[in-house]
């Protein structure tokens, strides 16, 4: 498209003159007879440039540039006059920004036109760099607003991870209050129950050495028998719990394998042969004597897998084995690790394909109906898996409705223990007694359990004393001197934590050995047991022989 050139005079010699010029230039002319006329024709029509007379009648020249100019200021301005002074021309150059000026006659032609290429370059140039610069502002406005969107987005982001933090942590705090909570209240579930119970199991064990007839008898047995099956339900509970927050932790140490199966065959034995079914157990011999692994657990895992074959199996057998399955190359005669495969198995009811997948699931049951023949809440196979994962194993389960279960334990590359090295243990059974003169004081707020701890010694020695809480204990320790002291942790006035401080603070009373003797199992207890002074720790119920055990290696101890 062409530029466009705007003509004005009020002598058309001069226009038809200059349009006749400037068509040989590629440019759109036209023509008007006065500054009236050229400003009807501007407002129709924007020219690029207008040359222009300065006097003409009605309106001058330089009174129309002016107008002109605020309609578009980009317009060139170029005057032609032959009435206009030196000083009239650079006042119009100045004021109105007038690109040339010219008088009459034109005499030379060329310089006009190429004064009138020079200004519509400018314009171009001018109209360019404005066009630049508004594209330029609309895409910084553009980058603005999506600048301003963005942090706007941010801010959103921002506020929303603050809000999600600020719920996590709500969320965290109140999942640890609950752990604490349920920490808290399954300590003292275990020792509220713990307590009685040590007095009805240790009460139990002792009546079961007198001379009973039959009735009395079986009576103690079922009391026996039933008081191990709740302490166990117990200890299931805390392990699973243990577990689930990370608290359990392993104690590895030699473990004779062979002496584990034939506690469980004493524990199971009598049922089994009760029931009518056999109970067979066997060790391969190529496991080594003793191995390093956590002998508590293993133990906890076979009494949960055998007590389920024995209660579910009717006729048939319950067998349990140890395999060493490590792989070919090894030297199977006295290998370093051992690949152990635990075996149970059973013919008894089996499970149903239905129930497998779910079967080590907490509370989950074999037999889930109302009207089930089997007790039992459904915690045995749920410890066992997570008992079993916790070692690095794995439970394999192959069963068929009706026709038995097996079990297996895969726990790899378990240490053997050196065999030269020698076995630290005391020869069970020789039980070892405590010297007849000892001074022996039991500090217990519970009477029962003071007189189960004299019943349970007093063949040892006849030298007791009692004290209800810590403070009796200090006092009374203070006047009688005591060997050895046996102390609960939950007592009034005094607790067992701030008695065995003071009786390390004190210089007389710090060498007397302290046992804690405590239904608090959770292993926080047991850590501010140490913590707090004592020498010793043993869990109701109390057994006579590891009481003994205890008293005896601690009075060595201190000479």
């Amino acid at each position: 498209m062409n530029e466009s050139i705007l003509i004005v005079d009020d002598e058309p010699d001069i226009t038809d003159f200059l349009s006749f010029v400037f068509q040989g230039e590629y440019l759109d002319v036209t023509t008007a007879g006065s500054s009236r006329e050229a400003l009807d024709l501007f407002h129709k029509h924007r020219f690029d440039l207008v040359l222009t007379d300065i006097r003409m009648p009605v309106m001058d020249g330089l009174d129309m540039a002016r107008r002109i100019k605020e309609y578009d200021e980009d317009t060139e301005i170029i005057f032609i006059t032959g009435h206009a002074t030196v000083e009239r021309a650079v006042d119009a150059l100045k004021s109105i920004g007038a690109s040339d000026f010219f008088t009459k006659p034109l005499n030379d032609v060329e310089h006009l036109i190429l004064s009138v290429k020079n200004a519509l370059e400018r314009r171009r140039l001018k109209v360019g760099n404005q066009r630049l610069l508004r594209e330029l502002r609309t895409h910084q406005n553009s980058l603005e607003d999506q600048l301003s969107n963005r942090t706007e987005a941010l801010h959103r982001e921002i506020q929303n991870r603050k809000e999600m933090t600020v719920g996590l942590l709500r969320a965290k705090e109140t999942a640890e209050a609950a752990s604490r909570a349920k920490s808290e209240f399954l300590a003292n579930m275990s020792h509220e129950i713990r307590t009685p119970m040590n007095a009805i199991v240790g009460f139990a064990n002792l009546l079961n050495g007198f001379d009973l007839d039959a009735a009395a008898q079986e009576y103690i047995r079922a009391i026996r028998i039933n008081s191990a099956s709740l302490l166990r339900l117990i200890d299931d509970i805390l392990d699973l719990a243990r577990i689930e927050t990370g608290k359990m932790e392993l104690i590895h140490e030699p473990v004779d394998l062979r002496e584990i199966f034939k506690e469980i065959e004493q524990i199971y034995g009598g049922k089994a042969a009760e029931k009518g079914i056999e109970l067979e157990i066997n060790v391969d011999e190529n496991i080594p004597a003793r191995l390093i692994m956590d002998a508590v657990r293993v133990r906890q895992i076979l009494v949960n897998l055998v007590g389920n074959g024995v209660k579910f199996t009717e006729a048939g057998t319950v067998r349990i084995s140890a395999q060493n399955v490590a792989e070919a190359g090894s030297d199977e005669n006295n290998p370093e690790r051992v690949d152990l495969k635990l075996l149970v198995q059973d013919t008894g009811i089996g499970i149903s394909q239905s129930s497998i997948g779910s079967i080590f699931d907490i509370f989950q049951q074999i037999d889930g109906s109302s009207t089930r023949r089997y007790e039992g809440i459904g915690l045995g196979l749920a410890i066992v898996k997570r008992l079993t994962e916790l070692m690095n194993g794995k439970v394999v389960l192959f069963s068929q409705e009706g026709e038995g279960t097996t079990f297996e334990i895969l726990l790899p590359k378990i240490a053997a223990d050196d065999p030269s090295k020698p076995q630290l243990l005391r020869d069970s059974s020789n039980e070892m007694a405590i010297p007849p003169q000892t001074r022996i004081l039991i500090v217990d707020d519970i009477d029962f359990n003071r007189k189960l701890l004299i019943a349970l010694l007093k063949d040892q020695t006849s030298h007791f004393m009692e004290a209800e809480n810590g403070r009796e204990a200090l006092d009374l320790s203070r006047q009688q001197k005591p060997d050895i002291i046996l102390m609960d942790i939950r007592m009034p006035v005094m607790d067992g934590y701030e008695a065995a401080e003071q009786f390390k603070a004190d210089s007389l009373l710090r060498t007397i050995p302290l046992i804690a003797v405590s239904a608090s199992a959770m292993k926080s207890d047991r850590e501010r047991i140490e913590k707090a002074g004592f020498d010793a720790y043993l869990p109701k119920p109390l057994q006579r022989s590891i009481v003994i055990r205890k008293v005896v290696e601690l009075l060595e101890r201190k000479g």
